[in-house]
């Protein structure tokens, strides 16, 4: 076979192969005159071109090997930088035998040449006691780059030549043409693969070549063993295409049931983005429950533990069961915590974030320095632990979920499985692609991969909205929650008017940590005027949210919460069994 090998794996993308032409005429003597015609077009310098052609067990080279450059023969190599040098190799890939013609002659980066090959082989020919056999992979598996225009001839000396029997093996879809007129095999094809070796099988009459010729002969019938051979591998081509097909049409049936599972989804889905988009605004608090309930029943899992310590630590200095003020033993800008209000009125949740806060006994005066809120490695295995007890009393306090869990569970173990199902769809349709494109039609192929990106498209658009499918008895609840959030992400554009409608300013902020508008909020309340509102407790939560927002708790200490997915804490083709797989080219 004639195909190549670069001797540099960097080479093969510093030139091309424009044109590859091949042309094998056999002599009656049973020998074969080879002439290859190849332009090259380097994208580097590079120090010459070679050629490698396998020979199997019996095939020998014979005679002298010619070689051109732009129609300017080549002199044998006797050293420095050009001539023509032979070579002997043992393929271990292939199995076998061979020799390269290594052309020396350097080329500029840019250069565009024409090389020309010429060159005998014998005992191509096996001669069987009643046919005559060609075997013979005329391109190789040692190319590393495609040919861009390809054309094989290989012409016998009988003309016209009947009773010849051909078949061709390897991945192109292209066929070649037998001319039994003209005692002519052809094949051309644009654009043919690196790696793709061509195999040429034919069975012939032994009148085609001379009694003496150079050819290999077996003393054996050859004529059932080869219509054998090539029906088995018929048999196992066609079978191997069956199979391909099937797995075709497994992977379309699934592609449709994606599209109908997608296109249901999107209708179930469909009005939760009517929630999502409404861009109402309500400007009172619209249940009068803590922050961190709010959160509980807002969320599908429960509420990073950071957003709702702070909310409840926003919402206590709202209540004034702590303030916050200089810290007599720190600096200038160090700020305490102090219990001002005793604590047993409050939630058994409200309390254990006390706790977490002070880290002693909850009496009225006991104060936290500012200075002192990132913990110890004795007090984070003590917070792992109050952690707990905190998630625990805030699920009991919540007691219900204005969500849809059942359902929102059941979509999302859908939605999952039907990314498992179009992983495996594209996946196997790449896999379908690489065993063999030519068994898939193009409406096949591009209809799956269509179908998998659209379905692709509406999964991960109707995802975004699965957390809000609410019960009957909570959509109301939320909705207005939501829109109490609108207010929040406007509350720096909004009028004179509107400002002055809104409700409990001092608890305000709480309800922002929780609604995750705590930082869109905290910056837009240092900019309003509020003057026609008690700013004294707003001021004082502002300084709390910079030292307890979520943020600070969740990046000033390294402690991994138990029962979060939130690191935070609190505090900081076959073959008929050719020669010549070996054979190849390519540049150095």
């Amino acid at each position: 076979m004639l195909g190549g090998v670069s001797v540099s794996a960097d080479n093969k993308d510093t030139y091309a192969i424009k044109k590859y032409t091949e042309n094998v005429q056999f002599q009656k003597d049973g020998t074969a005159q080879i002439t290859v015609d190849m332009t090259y077009v380097f994208d580097a310098d590079m120090h010459g071109v070679y050629f490698q052609q396998g020979l199997g067990e019996q095939v020998k080279q014979v005679g002298p090997v010619h070689a051109a450059v732009n129609d300017t023969a080549i002199q044998p190599y006797k050293g420095g930088d050009t001539g023509l040098e032979l070579q002997s190799y043992q393929d271990t890939d292939n199995d076998e035998k061979g020799v390269r013609f290594k052309l020396h002659r350097p080329v500029k980066d840019g250069e565009t040449i024409r090389v020309t090959w010429q060159y005998t082989l014998s005992h191509l020919i096996n001669a069987y006691k009643d046919v005559d056999e060609l075997n013979w992979r005329v391109i190789g598996n040692n190319w590393d780059v495609p040919f861009e225009d390809m054309q094989l001839t290989v012409a016998f000396p009988q003309q016209p030549l009947t009773g010849m029997q051909t078949w061709q093996h390897g991945m192109s879809s292209t066929r070649g043409e037998w001319n039994a007129a003209n005692g002519r095999w052809t094949f051309r094809q644009k654009d043919y693969p690196s790696q793709s070796p061509l195999e040429l099988h034919m069975m012939m009459p032994q009148s085609v070549f001379n009694a003496d010729a150079q050819v290999h002969r077996v003393n054996t019938d050859g004529r059932q063993k080869i219509l054998q051979q090539e029906a088995q591998l018929k048999r196992q081509e066609q079978q191997r295409q069956r199979i391909v097909q099937t797995i075709e049409w497994i992977l379309i049936s699934l592609t449709a049931l994606c599209l109908i599972f997608a296109a249901w989804l999107w209708m179930r889905t469909r009005p939760f983005v009517a929630f999502v988009r409404n861009e109402n605004r309500v400007y009172d608090v619209p249940d009068d429950l803590a922050p961190a309930i709010v959160g509980e029943r807002l969320s599908e899992r429960w509420m990073p533990i950071e957003r709702s310590l702070s909310a409840t630590y926003m919402d206590l200095i709202a209540r004034h069961y702590v303030t916050v003020e200089d810290d007599p033993k720190g600096k200038a800008k160090d700020r305490q915590f102090k219990l001002v209000k005793n604590p047993t009125e409050l939630a058994d949740f409200e309390q254990q974030a006390l706790q977490i806060l002070f880290r002693e006994t909850l009496t009225i005066g006991v104060t936290r320095s500012s200075r002192k809120l990132e913990l110890s490695e004795k007090e984070s295995r003590r917070y792992r632990k109050q952690v707990r007890i905190y998630r625990q009393q805030l699920k009991q306090a919540s007691q219900i979920t204005w969500l849809n869990l059942k359902e929102i569970l059941s979509l999302k173990k859908g939605v999952k499985f039907g990314w498992y199902l179009l992983i495996a769809i594209f996946l196997g349709q790449i896999v379908l692609l690489g065993i063999d494109e030519r068994v898939l039609t193009a409406m096949q192929v591009y209809g799956t991969l269509a179908g998998v990106v659209l379905a692709v498209f509406v999964i991960f658009w109707c995802q975004r909205f699965l957390e809000y499918d609410y019960t009957q008895t909570g959509l109301p609840h939320a909705l207005a929650w939501h829109q109490y959030a609108n207010m929040l992400d406007q509350i720096g554009r909004m009028s004179e008017r509107e400002i002055e409608e809104v409700v409990l300013w001092d608890r305000l902020l709480a309800y922002a940590v929780i609604l995750d508008e705590g930082k869109t909020v905290a910056k837009e309340l240092e900019k309003l005027d509020l003057q026609p509102i008690d700013a004294a407790p707003v001021n004082e939560l502002l300084v709390a949210f910079a030292l307890i927002g979520p943020y600070q708790i969740r990046v000033h200490t390294a402690v991994a919460s138990t029962s979060s997915g939130s690191n935070m804490s609190f505090g900081s083709g076959g073959t008929s069994g050719g020669f010549g797989g070996s054979s190849g080219g390519g540049a150095f």
